[in-house]
Parts: structure tokens; sequence; C-alpha cells
């Protein structure tokens, strides 16, 4: 049993590396980053993004907190879900259908803007990491609750990717109405991971069990090699990867952004965009699978062990496969009839292994030329949230900060809890 739970813990926490999200950063007066979010943005001045302070986003976004799976036993003790102590129907009552974690980071390398006759140039370098985990309400029962009779326990699935972005854009305005812009995209891929669990179905009928299944797992991860072992049946098991020579890229890709901003009605501005659209053809050099039905007498305890035995995989020959990047689409609104306030509505939806939707709203200030600020509250897939972002532009320095998710609740030991919602973005910019 703890042998399942920890290794699915594991997995989940290692997709939590999935960035260029920053939502509430979308209106904000003179945030340079914006064309990322919607290429059709421009830029107030012309920019120079400084190596490694140019901009940085963390986020991570889930419809589930550590106190979903953490209680308070025996006293002043923290134990996890499986304890005795805690109550199967409270714990159940917390979850969703889909329990989900996602996160991005994006980390600027090189960041330049600049304005040229009519149009505007970006070019850009950076390291982009994508990934999520969703885990169904079903597992989490069979774990907690057990069966009587049967359990069908829907897919579970982890994926994450690594790679470097080499980007150039260009934007540019009709008619003074509508500006339109696009982002093309080489994709240098440096990992991807992927690993699931299909169709498992767990049957009880007088201590005589039967159990099916289907789980995978690959990785594109030029220079590592397996690490095996034989296991009683004689199959040829991964035991691990050695990453001792890593080097190289394990994959090349490419990717657009297009986006659209009009201007057509006095006081309000519409928006749309609709990123990351193309992929990453990875050379899986590592990969495995079992494919498992059998059944035999036991004891449950005995079942929730055999179980874990489904994430032990058989080598198989490696192959390349084409996978999509989890595209992004948003459409915005702002309404801007006062002198020093506009109000905006953002909608956003990412498509992939872990979709998810969001609906933010959100007030931005605009007291000075050299401060923007705005603040931003959230609605959707993974509960609801609170954003702030500050931005001075200097005469030569650009300097932004903000969080999409500000946690309200935390530990004794200052641990946020809650839903795992969290935004940060940072950088600084030469401007001229």
């Amino acid at each position: 049993m703890k042998k399942i739970f920890f290794t699915i813990a594991a997995l989940v926490l290692a997709a939590s590396a999935w960035a260029q999200d920053f939502q509430t950063g979308y209106f904000l007066n003179g945030y340079t980053q914006a064309y990322k979010l919607n290429p059709a943005i421009r830029p107030e001045k012309s920019f120079l993004a400084l190596p490694g302070l140019g901009g940085f986003d963390i986020i991570s976004r889930s419809n589930v907190g550590l106190d979903d799976f953490f209680y308070p036993v025996s006293g002043d003790k923290l134990g996890y879900f499986m304890h005795p102590e805690v109550d199967a129907k409270d714990f159940m009552s917390r979850l969703k259908s889909s329990n989900k974690v996602v996160e991005n980071s994006y980390v600027n390398i090189l960041a330049l803007g600049f304005k040229k006759g009519l149009a505007y140039h970006t070019i850009d370098i950076s390291i982009r990491t994508a990934g999520g985990a969703s885990v169904p309400y079903e597992l989490f029962s069979f774990l907690k609750e057990g069966i009587s009779d049967k359990i069908v326990i829907p897919s579970l699935s982890v994926e994450e990717n690594v790679f470097l972005e080499v980007a150039y854009g260009l934007n540019f305005k009709v008619n003074g109405i509508v500006s339109v812009g696009g982002r093309i995209k080489y994709l240098a891929g440096l990992m991807n991971t992927s690993v699931g669990i299909d169709n498992l179905t767990v049957t009880s009928d007088n201590g005589r069990w039967m159990i099916s299944g289907n789980t995978y797992g690959k990785m594109a991860w030029r220079g590592a090699t397996v690490k095996t072992k034989v296991d009683e049946a004689g199959d040829v098991i991964i035991d691990g990867v050695d990453t001792k020579k890593i080097s190289g890229v394990a994959g090349n890709g490419a990717a657009i952004d297009l986006g659209v901003v009009v201007d057509a009605i006095p006081g309000v501005r519409l928006s749309a965009a609709l990123c990351d659209i193309g992929g990453v053809k990875w050379d899986y050099n590592i990969r495995g699978k079992r494919d498992s039905v059998w059944e035999y007498d036991g004891d449950a305890d005995e079942v929730e062990d055999e179980l874990a035995n489904l994430l032990e995989l058989k080598v198989c020959e490696g192959s390349k496969e084409f996978r999509m990047l989890p595209a992004t689409f948003r459409v915005g609104a702002e309404w801007s009839k006062l002198p020093f306030v506009t109000f905006g509505l953002l909608g956003t939806h990412r498509f992939g292994n872990v979709p998810w939707t969001e609906l933010r709203a959100s007030a931005n200030f605009k007291p000075f030329k050299v401060l923007g600020a705005s603040i931003s509250g959230a609605a959707g897939s993974f509960g609801f949230s609170w954003g702030a972002a500050l931005n001075l532009n200097l005469k030569v320095i650009n300097m932004f900060l903000g969080m999409d998710a500000i946690p309200t609740r935390f530990t004794p030991q200052y641990i946020p809890l809650g839903k795992a919602n969290l935004g940060l973005s940072f950088g600084i910019n030469i401007t001229y």
C-alpha cells in the first residue's frame, strides 16, 4: 500500500515542473513580457533583458492541496491520508473526479525587443519546462476504502518536458485599430518523460482476485542509459536510469504563437491569442511497458502489493514520436473609461494531457507613467485565487514582480495550505 502511494506522490511531484502563464500581467501597464501571453501586445519601449534576471516565471496549479492529504493525528502529529485515524468519508469528500497538478517554468537567457518602422520585433532564448499529472478519484477510493466487488480506475498520467526555446516575434498595427502579432519558435528538446496506467481493473469474488492493467513509460534523454534487473518471471525490468553521460538534444521541433488586439470601440480593447501551436519530435531512448492480466487467491493487502508491480516495466526498444505542446488559448477584454484605472477580463484554456480553464478579472492601476499595478481574482479548474503585480518603468530600467496565486492560509511552520496554486514572476530589463 505505502509503495503505491509514495510512488504516485513521487510521480506527481516530478511532474510539477510545468510557465509563460503569468496571467495577472496580461493587462499590467508597462509589462515588457506580455507579448509572450499574446504576441499582438506591444511593449511600450525597446528593451534588453539581463541574462538570468530578464524574466522568470514559476507557475503551479492544482485542484487539491496538502491539507487534502495530510491530517492531524494522535495529538499534534501529522499523518497522511492512509493513517487509520483519518476518516475515509472526510478524505474522499475533498477529492475531485480528476485530481490535477500542473506547473510551468520559464527562464529568459536572452531577450530583446525593438521597434523598426511600423513593426515591433522581439528575439528571445529561454529554457522552459512543461508538464502535469492527473490522478483519478477511483484510485484514492481503492487505496483508502478498498472494494466490495469491482473497481475500474481510469487513466493515470504524468508527463514532463524540458526544452530550449529560440523565438522571433513580429508585431504590427493595421489602420491604427487592429494589432496583429506572431512568434515562430525553434524548440530543442532536452528531456521528455511520460508515464501512465490505463484500464486498471480490480475484481473481487469471494477471496479470489482478478487484476488487469496497461502501464507504459518512456523517456527521451540523450546519453541516459537504463539500468535493468531480471524479475522472478525472467523478464528484463527497468531498475533505474544512469544519467552520468547526459549530453545533446533529445528532440527537435517548432511552434508558433498568434495574436490579435482590436481597439475598434472607444474605451474597450478586445484581444485573443493562441500560443504554442506545435510540438517536438522526441527520440525515446528509454521505453518500458507492462500489460498485466492475472488472478489469484489472497487478502486485500497482498493485492495492493501486487498492484505495485504494475510500475515495474519491461524494457522495450526505443522509438521516435512527435508530441504536441499543451497549447493555450486566451481571450481578453479591457475597459478603460476612467483616467487612472482599467478593468480587465481574461479567459484562458490550456489543452494537453492535463487541460484546465480559468476566468480572471483584474483592476489595473496607472497612477503615474512610470508605475503600473494590478490586482486580480480568478476562478476555474483549480478553484479560486488572488493575484497582484507591480511594474516600475523608469528611464532605462523596467522591473516587474507579481504573483497569480497569493497564499492566504499557512501551517505553524509557514507551509501554504489550500490548493497548490502559485504564480511568481520577476524580471529586470534595460529599456530605451
